[in-house]
């Protein structure tokens, strides 16, 4: 089966499926962070032998053509400015990968997030498949700002225009706030995101054995510094336990959390300060290394759609602290593998972390629930699932191409 995934994906992460001659290219189109999820999904399609186009844009950057035996890695020109994709509602990468659609010819068309991806997608083939991530009224709610808002207006026009697709929502929150938010009465099927580290941990088959109890533990957060990601309530919390455990580290890693930037200057008022790294942007490679090698994934967020690093967490055997009611947050943890808090209540997140390390250093039972818990993302079920959907998909192309 030839099928097209459009969405935000990365050349670097696909390398061992590529051509020699593309593998410099890709390697030099920058580092693999970009688009986990769909890079996950677009090698576990490709491991079961499907044949894949790949087709993306990425803000400033260039047109990338790349080939492998079974993938055609298409990357159309990006335009720097977010503002000004945003007032086009990216009609310029959308005509573009619009083009390299008609190009591949694929059977089936599935779009990742509600954005110019799913616009793109329903201007080729009424009927594409549409993966929903998150839920765009709350991401406005949390980012005030004309960007998202444009953003908003592009998903009320692919609801618009979604009247023959197929949606799949990475969780059964983002479902929920689609029916809700969209007045959607269709069928959502509920799939979750694919994490690349959940195949390299079941392969590698390495188990960790628990620490020492009382020694030092390494804290991790993966995150970046808006408001609703909530890292300056992780600091406050960290900084109480570290009143009962002097010797934790606290490892900060994402936009906004480097050693020169606000966040790690505002920390310096807390006497945990020399405890924290920022580590800032990091390649996904580095960021799953420093997971693996972590006693506790402590997830401030707010909220979460779905809940990338806290899937990975569990499918490396890091046991889980994160917000109770957090949306995705609740759902990723209700097999076990953690605990769910409060995480606005500095003492009970602070708490709730110690009460994770003491229990992982003791014994193997959280990372075994853990492990357990991290089973509904395994690649296998999760790409069944997905050609499932791909070949119950009606062949063939809409006549009426938009625009924008």
């Amino acid at each position: 089966m030839r099928i097209a995934i459009l969405g935000p994906c990365s050349a670097a992460a696909l390398i061992d499926h590529l051509d020699v001659s593309s593998k410099a290219e890709a390697l030099d189109s920058g580092d693999d962070s970009y688009g986990p999820p769909v890079n996950a999904l677009v090698l576990a399609l490709l491991d079961a032998g499907h044949r894949v186009d790949v087709i993306t844009h990425r803000r400033g950057k260039g047109a990338l053509r790349l080939h492998g035996p079974r993938l055609t890695f298409e990357q159309v020109a990006s335009r720097s400015s977010a503002a000004r994709q945003g007032l086009t509602w990216f009609r310029s990468e959308r005509r573009a990968m619009l083009v390299a659609l008609a190009k591949c010819q694929p059977e089936v068309v599935n779009a990742h997030w509600t954005y110019e991806w799913a616009l793109t997608a329903l201007a080729y083939q009424a009927n594409a498949i549409i993966t929903i991530h998150d839920s765009p009224w709350r991401v406005l709610r949390a980012n005030l700002h004309p960007y998202w808002l444009l953003r908003v207006i592009m998903a009320c026009v692919v609801r618009l225009r979604s009247v023959r697709a197929t949606f799949v929502a990475v969780s059964p929150y983002v479902a929920e706030q689609w029916r809700r938010k969209f007045f959607w009465r269709g069928l959502i099927r509920v799939i979750p995101n694919l994490t690349q580290s959940s195949n390299a941990a079941r392969k590698s088959g390495e188990r960790r054995k628990p620490g020492v109890l009382g020694t030092e533990a390494r804290i991790i957060e993966i995150a970046n510094a808006s408001r609703l990601k909530n890292v300056r309530g992780l600091v406050s919390a960290f900084d109480l336990l570290s009143i009962k455990r002097p010797n934790d580290k606290l490892i900060l890693v994402g936009p906004g959390l480097g050693p020169d930037e606000e966040t790690a200057r505002w920390s310096m008022q807390f006497r945990c300060a020399d405890r924290i790294e920022f580590r800032g942007i990091q390649s996904h490679e580095e960021v799953m290394t420093a997971l693996a090698s972590s006693t506790v994934h402590a997830h401030a967020s707010l909220e979460e759609s779905y809940g990338m690093s806290i899937a990975e967490a569990l499918a490396h055997g890091v046991p889980v602290v994160a917000a109770r009611g957090g949306g995705g947050t609740d759902w990723l943890l209700r097999d076990g593998g953690g605990l769910l808090v409060d995480v606005q209540n500095a003492q009970e997140f602070a708490d709730a972390i110690c009460y994770v390390i003491d229990a992982t250093q003791a014994s193997d039972h959280l990372r075994d629930e853990a492990l357990f818990a991290s089973r509904k993302f395994g690649a296998s079920s999760i790409v069944d699932q997905y050609v499932s959907i791909y070949e119950s998909t009606v062949v063939g192309t809409s006549s009426e191409t938009w625009y924008g």
